[in-house]
């Protein structure tokens, strides 16, 4: 069927081949008796176009005619692999909470591209850091690392986050009162007896500063300036 051609074009006649097999009927329907293809071996010869069919449409590990151009199926996993960087999927189990698994970067990450760093109380932050939050899906911060984040600047937070976190941790084990897998009502009991260790100025209601203020405080009170 086709005369002259090389070992390298093996793998595109044998496609070639499929997809008129697979067409055939619409093709002896459409085209001209006397067109060039209809005189090959294939419609020539009896019984030949009847084997083949069973050929392409076999199931497994055979090679199956689907009428559908490559490029449709690139570009729709392409299109697929968009979708999975923005909308996660469900890779591990934290305890009782469900971890998100977001696609972007050439690797799984714990969380989206898009990300942004909320503006939350320092109590609110320290239930983050040990607990994530279970409505986004986000794992307890203090297991996020830098290539967690996309963006330089959110990367810079996580070291304040981690500063901060980091002084409640040290007061805790000090005090005797941390624990590596505390529950909700735990880490909020830790919080509590420990947010005296910021030294922060005599307010009312310190506890509920945002973080990043109280990250800021405590680095110019260090003598930690960026």
């Amino acid at each position: 069927m086709f005369p002259g051609i090389t070992t390298k074009l093996y793998l595109v006649a044998e496609y070639a081949v499929a997809s008129v097999v697979y067409h055939s009927e619409f093709l002896m329907k459409t085209l001209p008796k006397e067109h060039a293809l209809l005189a090959t071996c294939l419609f020539t010869q009896q019984g030949i176009l009847q084997r083949m069919k069973k050929m392409v449409t076999i199931e497994g590990d055979g090679r199956r005619c689907t009428g559908i151009p490559a490029h449709v199926t690139i570009l729709r996993g392409m299109k697929g692999l968009e979708a999975s960087r923005k909308e996660p999927a469900q890779v591990e189990q934290s305890g009782a909470l469900q971890v998100n698994g977001y696609n972007w970067g050439r690797r799984i990450r714990l969380l989206p591209e898009d990300f942004l760093w909320p503006k939350m109380f320092v109590d609110v932050a320290y239930e983050w850091w040990m607990q994530g939050n279970a409505e986004k899906g986000y794992p307890p911060f203090k297991n996020l690392e830098p290539s967690d984040f996309a963006d330089q600047n959110a990367r810079k937070r996580l070291s304040d986050f981690r500063y901060l976190m980091g002084k409640i941790d040290q007061c805790a084990q000090e005090k005797g009162v941390y624990k590596e897998n505390a529950t909700m009502e735990e880490t909020k009991e830790i919080f509590k007896q420990c947010v005296e260790c910021l030294k922060l100025p005599r307010k009312e209601g310190r506890q509920r500063r945002t973080w990043q203020s109280v990250a800021t405080w405590c680095r110019e009170q260090d003598g930690l300036h960026r």
